[in-house]
C-alpha cells in the first residue's frame, strides 16, 4: 500500500543543523497551536538540549529535545522523589495538521529508544494538568502519569514516566 503522507509510517528523527532549522523552529514557536502550551520562548531555550527534528515522509514536522536530568533541577521543581540521570524529552509538532495524527507518539517512542542506546534509565515529558491532548499522547508513546508539581509561573504540571525498555 502507498504511503499517502497521512500516516507515522515514514517518520523520522534527523539531526537538528542550526543553518538549515533555525528559521523553521522560530516560526514554530510562534505559531497559535505552539505559544498555547510553550508560551513565549525563543530558540535559545534549546542551547542545552539534543534536538532531533521530526521528519514525515521527509518533510520537517516538529522536533523532540532531551536533557538529562539534575539533582539540582528536580530538587527546584519539587520532584525530590525522581531520581537524576534520566532523559527529560521536550516535543513539539510545529505543523499544526500533523497533530491528532500520531506523529507525537511516534516521535517521542523513536527519542526514548535513542536515550536508552545511550544509557538513559528512563525518560520523562511533563506538561500542564490542562493539556490533555498531550497526556493522551505521553500514554501512547508508554509514559506513565509520575507526580505533580508546580511549574514556577506556568501553574500545576505533571511529570510521565517511561521506564527503560528490556529486550
Amino acid at each position: 500500500m502507498p504511503n499517502t503522507g497521512r500516516g507515522t509510517d515514514a517518520l523520522r528523527l534527523t539531526p537538528y543543523q542550526e543553518q538549515t532549522h533555525a528559521a523553521l523552529l522560530i516560526r514554530w514557536l510562534r505559531t497559535p497551536h505552539v505559544v498555547r502550551w510553550w508560551g513565549d520562548c525563543d530558540i535559545n531555550r534549546f542551547k542545552d538540549c539534543t534536538i532531533r527534528i521530526i521528519e514525515a515522509d521527509g518533510h520537517p514536522i516538529g522536533l523532540v529535545c532531551w536533557h538529562t536530568l539534575t539533582r539540582k533541577e528536580l530538587d527546584t521543581a519539587g520532584l525530590t522523589q525522581v531520581p537524576e540521570g534520566g532523559a527529560d524529552l521536550d516535543i513539539l509538532i510545529g505543523e499544526e495538521h500533523w497533530l491528532g495524527r500520531g506523529a507525537g507518539p511516534a516521535a517521542l517512542a523513536l527519542g526514548c529508544a535513542l536515550c536508552e542506546a545511550a544509557g538513559a534509565p528512563f525518560c520523562t515529558v511533563c506538561t500542564s494538568l490542562d493539556n490533555l491532548r498531550a497526556m493522551r499522547a505521553y500514554a501512547k508513546a508508554g509514559f506513565l502519569q509520575g507526580p505533580v508539581f508546580d511549574e514556577h509561573g506556568y501553574g500545576p504540571h505533571v511529570m510521565m514516566i517511561r521506564q527503560r525498555r528490556t529486550s
